[in-house]
């Protein structure tokens, strides 16, 4: 879980940040000022990210060689504590939101309105949006739209963000392992046989627990029509009754009893478990796309590994995760209280362009351009993904599409929530025999959330119900398009 972050906190990185000073290691950012000669009225934009520090500086050194009157400050943020709502929240009320930002927190919620400016309101927004391949699909209500007024907008391929597995394929070949893993039952084997042909020194599967719980739950969970536990058929949690969730986590605690789980993965970080991977110390991992770039940096001479869909539990057809409309890639937002709109604004569009694309895919990601990943050679990786990506992600269906009032229901989470219990099975907490018991009762606390959610909004207001969730005629193994 991340560690709240407290006004001392706070007020360290505000001042550090005003400063341009470097912080230490422990701290969770460092700022990155970049000396150059500038002009007496030069305007200054904070940005605040958690990308990898390497690629910023020449990005941002052309940027300003061609607007000489602006200069983008970074503040840089520890990838595994990201920007969440209680560091926005803090910046607010001392007046210091940056003028950029990144944050998964945001997307779809009326946070939004309180933290983000609204860049709709700019004459060329129109402009702006036809250069995305599909615009019906990337600015909708209730993701990066509310109440008809933008506030981020898409720059990553379309996907389920992680929904594949990385494969060390060297790893593969030196167990004598010949076939990439489609099933679950073929997953096991590649693991049971990288652990016996190395005597136990390389693991089969690896992956962050400590931080990142709640990728293993989505990679693993997303079937036959269930996105994060709730069928949009239905417009109920269905835990219980589907399958693939116990699956799932049955799965895990097999590979886990089986001892085929790097044993490091139950402590050490994201960054530090990507880079054993890299050494060979397992066969499979899971990480986002963002992580090829990291492995430039961080092991350079690892190239050997390719992608994965998420094994299937028994039948084909299946897909791995649902994908919102209007969500693709971590979004960007331009600070609500920035003192330079235009500028901001020049530098926001800058970042959802065809040319910033080509930078992304040159970097080992993919653009939501499709234009910017053809323009340079990808990775076999790469081309590996986008070749899985429609077997792997299906769009699914919209409420607040459908009832721009559905923004205004903001349900209670339930606990123990998904990650929560994968992290119980993992730790060994949890047997699978109390699943079905701790599955009905998250289903039932769920839509209880939900329900009371609805209701609390109805008193303020808002006009919405239930009906507003239950899409009987989606196809799970379609695109749900809703605006044709």
């Amino acid at each position: 879980m991340f560690k709240k972050m407290t006004r001392r906190d706070f007020l360290k990185i505000s001042s550090v940040a005003a400063a341009g000073a470097v912080a230490n290691k422990a701290s969770a950012f460092t700022s990155y000022p970049i000396a150059r000669n500038r002009r007496d009225d030069t305007i200054e934009i904070v940005q605040w990210d958690w990308n990898d520090d390497s690629e910023w500086e020449p990005i941002i050194a052309d940027y300003e060689s061609k607007h000489s009157n602006v200069h983008i400050k970074r503040v840089h943020f520890d990838a595994g504590k990201q920007i969440k709502l209680d560091t926005l929240e803090l910046a607010s009320k001392e007046g210091s939101l940056p003028d950029i930002f990144m944050t998964i927190d945001l997307a779809g919620t009326a946070y939004m309105e309180k933290f983000a400016y609204a860049f709709s309101q700019f004459a060329d927004f129109a402009d702006f949006t036809k250069r995305f391949p599909t615009p019906q699909l990337d600015f909708v209500e209730g993701r990066n739209v509310l109440g008809g007024k933008a506030y981020t907008a898409p720059n990553s391929f379309r996907s389920g963000w992680w929904n594949q597995i990385f494969v060390n394929n060297k790893v593969l070949k030196d167990a004598g392992v010949s076939k990439l893993p489609e099933t679950s039952d073929e997953f096991l084997a590649a693991c049971r046989a990288v652990v016996k042909a190395s005597g136990g020194k390389v693991a089969g599967y690896t992956l962050g627990f400590s931080q990142w719980a709640t990728m293993m739950f989505q990679f693993f969970s997303a079937r036959d029509a269930i996105v994060w536990g709730f069928d949009y058929r239905t417009g109920k949690h269905a835990y219980p009754s589907n399958k693939y969730y116990q699956k799932m986590w049955e799965f895990l605690g097999q590979m886990r009893d089986e001892k085929l789980i790097l044993p490091e993965s139950a402590s050490l970080d994201v960054d530090s478990i990507n880079s054993l991977f890299a050494e060979g110390k397992a066969a499979f991992t899971q990480t986002g796309l963002w992580q090829i770039n990291n492995w430039r940096r961080t092991n350079p001479n690892f190239t050997d590994y390719t992608v994965i869909a998420a094994p299937l539990f028994g039948e084909k057809p299946q897909y791995t995760i649902g994908v919102p409309p209007g969500d693709t890639g971590t979004p960007w937002y331009m600070g609500k209280t920035t003192k330079h709109p235009d500028q901001a604004w020049e530098w926001y569009k800058y970042l959802h362009s065809v040319d910033y694309g080509k930078i992304v895919a040159e970097r080992g990601n993919l653009s939501i351009f499709p234009e910017a990943n053809a323009a340079v050679k990808l990775i076999p990786a790469l081309q590996d993904y986008i070749r899985l990506n429609p077997t792997m992600s299906r769009i699914y269906p919209s409420p607040s599409l459908r009832n721009p009032d559905e923004t205004k229901v903001n349900p209670q989470g339930a606990k123990p929530d998904d990650p929560a219990i994968t992290s119980g099975i993992f730790s060994g907490q949890i047997t699978p025999a109390e699943l079905p018991a701790i599955l009905k009762k998250l289903a039932e606390d769920k839509d209880a959330a939900l329900a009371q959610a609805i209701a609390d909004a109805k008193t303020a207001g808002a006009k919405v119900s239930i009906d507003d969730y239950i899409f009987p005629d989606w196809n799970p193994l379609e695109d749900y398009v809703q605006i044709k």
